[in-house]
């Protein structure tokens, strides 16, 4: 598909949203102004710690043009004539992500930033193979994923909301967009990276994905620096909520948990009737941050009896290291304990674990960003 095919990415799309079906309103100037889009930079900075980047559908570069000022030799490709036109950075440029205009490997990254739901059919599998070619080392995505939040209602109502937006034509799962990458050759980084700079619920903490060139590429640095930013946010973002109540990610109900000796201690909540909790269908939501020895928690949900509690159990037992630790399940990964859980109507949560001389600060939420243990 050539450029100038693109027509409906004008003027109109980007500075008066309402009359093409998009949410932007002057975006020359709030994307200069946006905070969010130079937290992305200086993560990229921090995680990847990348020589050069490409930036796919960039709009007017304005993460192109944080990168470069933080040092790194970024680029960024976009389709639109009026976007390159009010580019922020001299390094943007007009081309189709089906056609890079870059040879083999030219990156060791390849970003975007809600770009690739915008790709046509026409060019959809082309693109890909595109961005998986001029990148020598990683990838990291951010976009709108069906099923991933805030975009996990039912999947029909979801997809029509988006396509409010009638460029929106890549409309998939997390799963989906891994899978297709997989096809390539690449390998999927299990780590996420999380932003202060948010929507609420959160949007591109839960809504991205990264990837590795090939399984030969080393991504253990990646997954060290992650988990250390990671922990730092989340540390930040809660001392916020401690001091206003109310947080981004909802971190006011975070707890903590602390062993000397290695001895079961439970955070208990047990629920009235009338609260009873539905997590049938939910991704839960747990980020621990450890701080002394490793060790492992528990996760129990279910109900009790007159005479016993969690007569019906199901556990979810896992490992965490000293730092952040993220994890997203969903009931199917409990196994039943004891009885029948019901968790259509759970009534009984517990958290906690078998450790020595550790002190684990802990969020548990839904996909909404709710928590579930108050």
């Amino acid at each position: 598909m050539h450029v100038n095919e693109y027509t409906y990415f004008d003027e109109a799309y980007f500075q008066d949203g309402k009359q093409r079906g998009t949410a932007y309103s002057n975006y020359a100037q709030g994307s200069r102004d946006s905070k969010t889009f130079q937290e992305i930079a200086q993560a990229i900075m921090e995680v990847f710690r990348p020589r050069r980047v490409l930036d796919v559908g960039c709009a007017t570069g304005a993460i192109v043009r944080w990168l470069n000022e933080l040092g790194c030799e970024a680029h960024g490709v976009d389709v639109s004539d009026w976007a390159v036109r009010n580019a922020q950075h001299p390094n943007v440029q007009r081309s189709s992500a089906d056609s890079l205009p870059f040879a083999d490997g030219f990156f060791d990254l390849v970003i975007s930033c809600h770009a690739m739901e915008h790709l046509p059919d026409p060019v959809f599998d082309r693109s890909l193979v595109e961005i998986s070619r001029v990148t020598s080392a990683f990838h990291f995505h951010l976009l709108p994923m069906v099923g991933t939040s805030p975009y996990d209602g039912e999947p029909a109502e979801v997809r029509r909301q988006l396509k409010k937006d009638p460029t929106h034509q890549q409309l998939h799962s997390k799963e989906y967009w891994i899978q297709r990458f997989q096809q390539l050759g690449c390998v999927s980084i299990e780590t996420c990276i999380l932003f202060k700079n948010e929507n609420v619920p959160p949007e591109l903490s839960a809504g991205q994905f990264l990837l590795k060139k090939s399984a030969s590429t080393d991504d253990s640095a990646i997954l060290g620096r992650s988990r250390q930013r990671n922990q730092q946010i989340f540390l930040e973002v809660q001392r916020i909520a401690s001091a206003q109540r109310a947080g981004r990610l909802g971190i006011a109900a975070a707890g903590t948990l602390t062993f000397q000796e290695r001895a079961w201690k439970d955070l208990d909540r047990k629920l009235h009737p009338s609260d009873r909790l539905d997590l049938s269908n939910k991704l839960l939501q747990l980020v621990v941050i450890v701080r002394g020895n490793p060790g492992s928690l528990r996760l129990a949900v279910g109900q009790d009896a007159p005479d016993q509690a969690f007569s019906d159990v199901g556990e979810f037992v896992f490992p965490v290291k000293t730092g952040c630790n993220a994890y997203s399940f969903s009931t199917d990964h409990l196994r039943t304990l004891r009885g029948t859980p019901d968790y259509t109507a759970v009534s009984h949560l517990a958290l906690g674990g078998e450790n020595e001389n550790c002190k684990m600060l802990f969020y548990l939420a839904d996909q909404h960003g709710t928590s579930l243990l108050g």
